[in-house]
C-alpha cells in the first residue's frame, strides 16, 4: 500500500476496459485510483456506462468502443504529440475526483439516502 501511489503514478494514462455485456453490473473502479494520482484514462468499453458518463461530461480521458482499433490508435497517437493535453486532463481528473467522488461528498449523499429512507418509514 505504501508504494501504490508511486505505482499508479508511473503511467501517463491509465487503460481501463469493460466488456459491453457487463454495463450496469460492473464498474471499473480503477478510474478513481488513476484520477487520485492526476492521471487521465483511456476507456475501452460501452458509452452507456458510468465511466462513459464521466468521460462524456468531463474531459478527464478518452474513450473508444470495443473493436474500434482505429480509434484507439488515433487517440494514442494524439496523446504522444500532446503531452500537455494529457497533463491537463490528469489535473482535471484529480479535481473531479475530489469534488464528485471524494469521501466527504459521497458520505454525505449516503447519509441523505439513509435519512430519506428513515423518513419514508416513519411516514408509513
Amino acid at each position: 500500500m505504501e508504494e501504490l501511489s508511486s505505482s499508479l503514478s508511473a503511467a501517463d494514462v491509465h487503460a481501463v476496459t469493460m466488456g459491453d455485456e457487463v454495463a450496469g453490473i460492473v464498474h471499473p473502479s480503477k478510474v478513481y485510483g488513476a484520477f487520485a494520482v492526476r492521471r487521465p484514462v483511456l476507456f475501452i468499453g460501452p458509452r452507456e456506462s458510468h465511466v462513459g458518463d464521466i468521460l462524456a461530461t468531463q474531459p478527464v480521458g478518452w474513450q473508444a468502443v470495443h473493436g474500434d482499433t482505429d480509434a484507439v490508435v488515433t487517440i494514442l497517437l494524439q496523446l504522444l504529440v500532446s503531452p500537455t493535453a494529457v497533463e491537463a486532463a490528469g489535473h482535471l481528473a484529480k479535481e473531479v475526483a475530489d469534488l464528485q467522488f471524494g469521501a466527504a461528498r459521497l458520505c454525505g449523499e449516503f447519509c441523505d439516502v439513509i435519512e430519506m429512507s428513515c423518513e419514508h418509514e416513519t411516514a408509513r
